[in-house]
């Protein structure tokens, strides 16, 4: 997550996440800005993990997957 962070300007500090076995969402990230990640992931290629965390990153600024997205 720190490494994620520091790709994104608009991300000032590391945001309070957890992680934990999601059945159908690689992540998501609730209205109050925290961050789920699938536990799942670490199975994954690095790029698909870094692309779910920076995706998940972006919520915090849009919180929908609306044209602002």
């Amino acid at each position: 997550m720190d490494e994620a962070t520091g790709r994104v300007p608009w991300v000032a500090r590391v945001p309070e996440w957890r992680h934990s076995f999601l059945r159908s969402q690689w992540g998501s990230c609730s209205v109050s800005g925290r961050i789920s990640l699938n536990t799942h992931l670490v199975k994954l290629a690095r790029e698909l993990t870094s692309y779910v965390i920076t995706h998940e990153l972006c919520h915090l600024v849009e919180l929908n997957h609306g044209p602002g997205f």
